[in-house]
């Protein structure tokens, strides 16, 4: 998964800069560098403590009678969700599809704990070893999403600041509020950069 992510984040970083990217531009780079030929977005209604908002389904298909096989990815996402949370969720549902043919995932304040406590990094060093499949593929599709919405450089920036309280640059680049310890916080940026150098 991270191979891919780490091709298509630089192509963004080197396309957007230091500025918001949208899901059009993540989408085209997506179906540009990777193995996904084309990405399909479906809304669809829920309720709002439903715990799963988003799912997707990959398949192969051939879109013309002589043409070639072409990878197809369906994202779904539920209605209620505004735009920061929109934008992460179909981001992490396309980094499972990298890896995966089908499924569907949640997110809530209870796996955001299980994350920090499942992963709790004694150095950049230590890898991820010995968690439940299933958890170990959220946390990292959580964090190839954030790879996405904000790229490396510009994390590896605001993390230099040593802010307290990230809300105004998780604004400003699009990520929930919720996962700003994770995006710019050194010790899981350290570990991200090695999925990506090792190309997990």
């Amino acid at each position: 998964m991270f191979k891919a992510v780490a091709k298509a984040s630089s192509e963004i970083y080197s396309e957007i800069g230091d500025n918001r990217t949208d899901l059009a531009v993540i989408t085209r780079i997506v179906e540009g560098v990777t193995a996904i030929d084309k990405v399909v977005f479906v809304r669809y209604e829920t309720d709002p403590d439903n715990p799963i908002w988003g799912s997707f389904q990959k398949w192969m298909q051939r879109p013309s009678p002589y043409s070639s096989l072409e990878t197809w990815v369906e994202v779904r996402y539920a209605a209620h969700l505004n735009e920061t949370w929109r934008r992460f969720v179909v981001c992490k549902e396309l980094c499972h599809a990298l890896e995966e043919d089908d499924g569907c995932h949640s997110v809530s304040a209870a796996s955001m704990d299980n994350l920090v406590n499942a992963f709790s990094l004694s150095s950049k060093s230590k890898v991820l070893t010995k968690q439940p499949a299933p958890i170990t593929a959220e946390f990292l599709a959580e964090a190839a999403a954030l790879e996405l919405l904000c790229p490396m450089p510009i994390r590896r920036v605001v993390e230099a600041m040593g802010l307290d309280d990230h809300e105004e640059v998780c604004a400003k680049y699009g990520i929930p509020y919720e996962y700003g310890w994770f995006a710019f916080g050194k010790e899981w940026m350290d570990a991200v950069a090695g999925f990506m150098k090792r190309g997990h």
